[in-house]
């Protein structure tokens, strides 16, 4: 077949889809104002809870949560693989509780970057590993309940560096160059705006043709709801199975920034044989740092 011109235009599959959905959207109008003439219905027929004067403190609550929640001031996080902190062995890098400890309370000291003065609260937590392995598991399940970015990047590489050894022995197999490759046609800015308008329409036309009644949407979001309780219970469980097993260790210090420090280099862990540490610590108005304390029970 000879090399042909390019014309560009809308592919005709596309445009038979849009036409299917002519009808139902015709229809919308129609069906939106019969959903406003019962939805006036419903409005004329409420009757409010009598539950609702029992709920007059609503908003006291609600205020004393957003302060609980609040949490804020300044975060810090130290771990081997930051420089120039750590022990470093070839590939592997090492820190200890007490290296950990020490880090913290040296940047407490750093004047360029200075804590804010006044009364403050400070919590500090201490993940321990003897392995890489042990420490990425550490990690892992605290990661899972408390998300830190560096602690993330930190159980990453530790989980890699538990297999090095065996890894560095294999032999990868891949094609040679060029390859090929999969190909989204919706990179492209006229697939993307196909893509987009036809999506509108598909997605207005579904919610016409939907064959649920909000009584079950309704359900199946209470049953959503039902499982990620379940799921985060579950993690809390394991995060707590994981620290009680002496993985973790926590101090929370109260008084000026230079108070804190002294407080801190006075605690220093004992020696215990964990060649593995990473510490984040959280420090700021007492306020601010209440869920932190309170989280991890210091």
């Amino acid at each position: 077949m000879p090399w042909q011109p390019i014309t560009c235009s809308v592919p005709g599959t596309l445009q038979n889809v849009a036409a299917s959905l002519d009808g139902a959207l015709a229809g919308g109008g129609t069906h939106l104002d019969e959903c406003g003439s019962r939805l006036g219905a419903v409005a004329r027929s409420y009757v409010p809870p009598t539950a609702s004067t029992d709920t007059a403190g609503a908003a006291d609550l609600r205020q004393a949560l957003g302060a609980l929640l609040e949490a804020g001031g300044a975060q810090l996080c130290v771990h081997p693989f930051l420089h120039p902190l750590g022990d470093r062995r070839g590939d592997y890098a090492y820190m200890t509780p007490q290296q950990a400890v020490e880090a913290v309370a040296g940047k407490m000291a750093d004047p360029v970057d200075a804590l804010p003065a006044g009364q403050l609260a400070a919590v500090l937590l201490v993940l321990r590993g003897v392995a890489m392995d042990d420490f990425a598991a550490t990690l892992e399940a605290f990661n899972a309940v408390f998300p830190v970015s560096e602690l993330r990047m930190v159980q990453r590489r530790a989980r890699a560096l538990a297999t090095l050894e065996q890894d560095k022995f294999l032999r990868p197999q891949g094609p040679g160059h060029p390859t090929w490759r999969h190909q989204d046609p919706r990179r492209h800015d006229s697939p993307q705006d196909m893509a987009r308008t036809l999506g509108r329409r598909l997605a207005m036309a579904e919610a016409y043709a939907r064959d649920s009644s909000p009584e079950d949407e309704l359900g199946a979001v209470v049953a959503k709801k039902r499982e990620q309780l379940a799921e985060n219970a579950g993690g809390w469980t394991r995060l707590a199975e994981r620290l009680a097993g002496g993985s973790a260790v926590g101090l929370h210090l109260d008084g000026y920034a230079g108070s804190i420090r002294r407080q801190l280099l006075e605690q220093i862990p004992t020696v215990e044989g964990y060649k593995l540490a990473a510490a984040v610590c959280w420090i700021g108005p007492t306020e601010r740092i209440t869920l932190y304390r309170e989280c991890f029970g210091l």
